[in-house]
């Protein structure tokens, strides 16, 4: 996944000097979008990420870095859950007994052992870390695991 420049400067914090740095938020939730849009008529900062994926475009406004996170992080799963039903179903078309529990598909290998994959962040990897492709494309997620699952 490509980064997009940020808009606010390295280590900015928000008005409560909240530990969350913009720098942290912009490594930590790769895909999004992050600004300082404005300040309200309180004179607090307010922060804008967006970001499009699984589940359709999804935006967010609120008056902290910790708010952000909290909610970012609540996005994040639900997008991922969206995203492993439909690597789930990219897998069931090619012909792999596949299950959705969550954030983590278990696709049935050549052999009878199964393969975990989770949804995280924005990227599909398999259960030992190694990363498959992201969440916006779970066709060729699909493809990829075959040969990890013995069906290439």
């Amino acid at each position: 996944m490509e980064k997009v420049p940020n808009s606010a400067p390295p280590g900015s914090t928000d008005r409560n000097g909240d530990a969350a740095t913009f720098t942290d938020l912009f490594d930590e939730f790769p895909g999004w979008t992050i600004k300082r849009v404005r300040q309200n008529g309180s004179g607090s900062l307010l922060w804008r990420a967006a970001c499009a994926g699984a589940a359709g475009h999804l935006a967010v406004e609120v008056d902290s870095l910790a708010r952000l996170r909290e909610v970012l992080d609540e996005l994040d799963r639900i997008e991922c859950r969206h995203a492993a039903i439909a690597l789930r179903d990219e897998l069931r078309a090619l012909g792999v007994d596949a299950q959705a529990y969550g954030l983590t598909v278990s696709a049935m290998a050549e052999g009878g052992t199964r393969r975990g994959v989770t949804a995280h962040r924005g990227v599909y990897g398999w259960t030992s870390g190694v990363l498959l492709g992201t969440v916006c494309d779970p066709a060729a997620t699909a493809r990829a695991m075959l040969p990890g699952l013995g069906m290439a």
